[in-house]
């Protein structure tokens, strides 16, 4: 039964009455006595005619009060509201309610029960007690959905909008900062129709100059949870084990082999582990137990949850060579890895570049979408596509069939690596390619049979030059046209002792020049000419020599000649004094 509190004037007492008049017309006290009785309060004396004018008074206002609230024809026997109450607002006596259970009964708030379980959960609006600042909506029905939008509407939005007050302009009242949703009637180039999360300084209907003078709202994407300290932490590669609480050490680099020896660094227990490059494959909030200088270590106990099988949920994707395992001091902190400037420029960020509010790394990946720009470990390209300049980069590019261990081992210390397949000159063994719209394709192209590098001038199929990759192949370099002037090719700068002569080409610093015409060339030696030293028995033992052909005679001392099928010595003539 609803109680109505009513306290005396003079304060002696307090009178519980009840919803339900007594049968004579007047209202009920506990204890059974009525309006017309003599009440004595401690060291007063009333008359009953005063008593009964105040009983009026209740019986009167009594009667308004359960007028106004839900009675027989507003609920039915359960206490649910079963029709409208014509009042512009209804307001309900709030209170505290912890509904941590999937069958529990709410205890405080507004429940929209379930028609097809009245006496079961359903979506309740409530203060929750764990949360006491908030008001929650919550539910305790198995597979449905916690709250849908929708809009019959083909040209309305059905979305949630999110308003605060401006920090930059307290003056503007009430601005429209995010909104979730979907438009049927909004178009997207041709087509109509999208879902949509808007970043937005929106303030009222007709505030135009004031929407027109803020650039949209920031936008940081964040994950708040433990983090490593000063994303400080160290890795190794260890064999998981499903089920398992123990990790074996395989090998402590990325390019390294698999190691018997290998161990944990010492110093490591109570520090949290992850498997960064999986998911779940180590479970949430396992730490390392004991195991440090060790070749096993020992992880924790996973927190009770739905799944128990033991920290390790998976098999190592590589039982040979293990997976990268990250482990450190962990806190509380809010990362962002993805921040959203005014006018849309994206970042995104490494572990620790923005966290707590603060920026204290170069982001990973920028897109100036003012410049039209996107930057590599770079937060102001200056060109279409800007790699590096704030941080060490090293490029991999290519499919290696060995893994990712080669990978790490062989392109570790360059800048670009290019990853090529050794084969016949196909198109997939091209690593490098330069097009000319309209003109010529150059191919930087890795050859086999035997195994080279060869670079192809394509419209004509010519290599250029080509370089042996087995040591079994000399270099090779395509004739080299030059005209309008000298060329040279030395160790040092040329210096020409007969500079009043011009040279079609000159090589050595101080050596040999060529000049002439085809077929009436001549070679020109500007400081000494020098014969091979052989053995007479060296001399005989050339294969296929010409007419021409000339040796120094190591054992007489003298020169000789191939002629007419034949060496013939020189005679020398008398010492130069």
């Amino acid at each position: 039964m609803n109680k109505l509190q009513f306290v005396l004037p003079f304060g002696a007492f307090v009178l519980m009455v009840g919803t339900s008049l007594a049968a004579s017309g007047g209202f009920v006290i506990p204890g059974g006595a009525s309006s017309n009785s003599i009440l004595h309060a401690p060291g007063t004396t009333l008359d009953g005619q005063t008593i009964q004018k105040w009983g009026q008074s209740i019986d009167a206002a009594n009667t308004a009060a359960a007028a106004a609230m839900p009675t027989a024809t507003y609920t039915d026997g359960a206490g649910n509201i079963t029709a409208p109450i014509a009042s512009s607002v209804a307001r309900i006596k709030g209170g505290y309610d912890k509904n941590d259970a999937l069958d529990a009964k709410p205890t405080a708030g507004v429940m929209l029960a379930d028609p097809n379980n009245p006496q079961g959960g359903g979506p309740q609006w409530t203060w929750n007690a764990d949360y006491p600042n908030e008001p929650t909506l919550s539910y305790a029905m198995p597979g449905t959905n916690s709250m849908a939008l929708q809009n019959w509407s083909p040209s309305a939005y059905v979305a949630l909008t999110f308003r605060q007050p401006d920090y930059y302009n307290l003056q503007a009242g009430m601005m429209e900062h995010m909104a979730i949703g979907y438009g049927a009637s909004l178009m997207l180039d041709h087509l109509r129709g999208y879902g949509f999360i808007e970043f937005s300084h929106f303030a009222k209907e007709g505030s135009s100059a004031i929407n027109n003078t803020f650039e949209a709202t920031a936008v940081g994407l964040q994950q708040s949870g433990v983090h490593f300290v000063n994303d400080t932490y160290q890795h190794m590669y260890g064999l998981l084990v499903k089920g398992s609480n123990q990790v074996k050490c395989v090998r402590t680099g990325d390019g390294d082999q698999p190691d018997a020896n290998c161990t944990w660094p010492t110093g490591i227990e109570g520090q949290t582990i992850i498997a960064p490059h999986l998911f779940g494959w180590i479970q949430p909030g396992t730490t390392i137990v004991s195991g440090g200088g060790t070749n096993t270590i020992t992880l924790s106990t996973p927190q009770a949850g739905v799944d128990q099988v033991g920290p390790v949920t998976e098999n190592s994707t590589d039982g040979y060579f293990g997976d990268y395992l990250a482990f450190g001091q962990a806190v509380w902190t809010q990362e962002h890895f993805l921040d959203v400037n005014n006018f849309g420029d994206l970042r995104f960020y490494d572990h620790g570049g923005s966290a707590n509010g603060g920026i204290y790394h170069t982001s990973m990946l920028d897109l100036a979408r003012v410049e039209n720009r996107i930057g590599m470990f770079n937060d102001h390209p200056v060109a279409s596509l800007d790699i590096g300049n704030n941080a060490d980069v090293n490029m991999i590019i290519g499919n290696d069939p060995n893994g990712y261990v080669d990978r790490a081992h062989w392109c570790s210390g360059a800048v670009v690596c290019t990853i090529a397949h050794p084969g016949s000159g196909d198109m997939d063994q091209t690593f490098w390619r330069v097009f000319g719209a309209g003109v010529n394709t150059l191919d930087w192209q890795w050859l086999t049979n035997p195994s080279r590098i060869a670079l192809i001038e394509k419209n004509s199929n010519r290599i250029i030059m080509m370089f042996p990759m087995d040591g079994s192949s000399p270099d090779f370099f395509q004739a080299i046209n030059i005209t309008g002037g000298e060329s040279d090719v030395s160790n040092g700068a040329f210096t020409d002792p007969d500079p009043g002569v011009s040279r079609d080409f000159k090589f050595g610093n101080k050596g040999i020049a060529v000049r002439g015409g085809t077929k009436t060339d001549v070679l020109t030696v500007t400081q000494y000419a020098a014969l091979p030293e052989l053995t007479e028995a060296e001399i005989i033992a050339l294969v296929s020599p010409q007419d021409g052909w000339l040796a120094n005679d190591a054992d007489a001392h003298t020169m000789a000649v191939y002629e007419n099928g034949a060496w013939h010595k020189i005679a020398v003539g008398d010492v130069i004094q």
